[in-house]
Parts: C-alpha cells; sequence; structure tokens
C-alpha cells in the first residue's frame, strides 16, 4: 500500500432520518465525491483505490436512496446533491470536486447547483 492510501473504510451515516453507507478511500488528504452511475453503488470505482491514493483522489462515495446499505426513500437529483452535501459537512470536508459515471453525472452536477461554493 502506498504511503499515503488510507484504509478503505465503509460506514454509515445519518442524513435527516435516513442511513446512507458510504465508501472512502485513496489519499485521505484529497476531497472528490464520487457518484456511481445507474443502476451502480458505492462500490463501482473500487478498483481504483490504490489509483486514487497515488494521484492524491480521495474517493468518497455513497449509496443512492435505495441502492447498496442506504435506507429507501422518495429522491431526485437536488435531494440526493443535498445529501452529498451533508456527507461532506459530516466529515469535515469543506471543498470537493464532483465526480459523476455514466448516470452519476446529473447527481454530480444537482451537487454543485446546490451549493456551487463549495
Amino acid at each position: 500500500m502506498l504511503p499515503s492510501a488510507m484504509a478503505t473504510s465503509e460506514r454509515d451515516v445519518i442524513v435527516e432520518d435516513r442511513t446512507v453507507r458510504i465508501r472512502e478511500a485513496g489519499d485521505p488528504n484529497g476531497s472528490p465525491v464520487y457518484f456511481h452511475g445507474t443502476p451502480g453503488s458505492r462500490l463501482d470505482l473500487a478498483f481504483g483505490d490504490e489509483i486514487a491514493a497515488a494521484e492524491r483522489f480521495r474517493l468518497l462515495s455513497f449509496d443512492r436512496p435505495g441502492r447498496g446499505g442506504s435506507s429507501p426513500c422518495l429522491f431526485g437529483l437536488l435531494s440526493v446533491g443535498r445529501d452529498a452535501l451533508n456527507i461532506a459537512g459530516q466529515l469535515g470536508v469543506e471543498r470537493f470536486a464532483t465526480l459523476g459515471l455514466s448516470g452519476g453525472g446529473p447527481f454530480a452536477l444537482a451537487t454543485a447547483a446546490a451549493d456551487s461554493g463549495r
């Protein structure tokens, strides 16, 4: 494992009254947020953990409502964007980039629309 690599971890966080499963990997000093495609989950980029560490990216991914380990609920683009902002806040991430693969692209854009300053 590379010296800057963090141990991969998964845990549940509470967003409003729901459980959201998150996954962290890569460089702990980096700060991108990743949105999985459709269908998909927080595990979509698991193959790239060491690459993320080498390139100094922190992969922070989470399951959308009703996927993987996250509680089901009605959702839309903006509500998932707000979830991302809430999760980043809980993890102490002030500024971040978004990366959306395939069906994750609209969610990445919605996050930027919800708070472009971060």
